[in-house]
């Protein structure tokens, strides 16, 4: 059946772009399978989990200073705190998460995002950054029209973690980047860049 016939968007393995579940509960049922496959084209196995933390290293969250980094997310500072590449990919799960927390709670699920059925949420994702270089400060310096080339890039490439065309829960985010405050730090950003919570 194509994906885009799905009542739901389709999440894939956090280690290998290669596996695709409607659930959670589908991808723990083919984790004896799919464990194999998946340690041959992102690396060894985990075999504790049966959902791995992430295909690639998480990002590195390691700060200028020894300031918290909570800190930096109440300046709005916090994607000043990473590397161009651990920024841009922040960004756009942030922007990952907001949907998903949208579809979860019910609230505000646009047409051109991907709950809202759209075959392209990169138009939705656009305005997402539009609203983030409106905000002054919560984009860092080295930010550039060339950066938010890369940036959409990065967010439609199916390789990468942060396919924009992907679902992403919670729980994801917490073993892909093996912090379990990872999410709320992304919530914090686009509540930053939205200029309000969700609920």
């Amino acid at each position: 059946m194509p994906e885009s016939s799905l009542p739901l968007p389709l999440k894939r393995c956090a280690k290998c772009p290669t596996a695709l579940y409607c659930s959670r509960k589908c991808q723990k049922a083919d984790w004896k399978f799919h464990k194999m496959t998946c340690a041959a084209t992102g690396g060894p196995s985990i075999a504790s989990s049966p959902i791995s933390s992430a295909r690639a290293p998480a990002p590195s969250t390691a700060q200028s200073s020894t300031r918290n980094p909570f800190d930096f997310l109440s300046d709005g500072k916090y994607l000043h705190t990473l590397s161009e590449k651990d920024a841009l990919t922040a960004l756009i799960d942030s922007y990952r998460l907001r949907v998903e927390d949208e579809y979860v709670f019910g609230v505000g699920i646009s047409s051109e995002s991907l709950y809202g059925n759209s075959k392209c949420p990169l138009p939705h994702f656009q305005k997402y950054l539009d609203l983030a270089e409106s905000r002054d400060g919560i984009l860092p310096p080295w930010w550039t029209q060339k950066k938010r080339m890369q940036c959409e890039e990065l967010a439609v490439d199916e390789s990468q973690w942060s396919d924009i065309k992907y679902a992403v829960e919670k729980s994801d985010i917490m073993e892909h980047y093996d912090d379990p405050l990872m999410p709320m730090k992304l919530r914090m950003v686009a509540e930053l860049i939205y200029g309000k919570t969700l609920y």
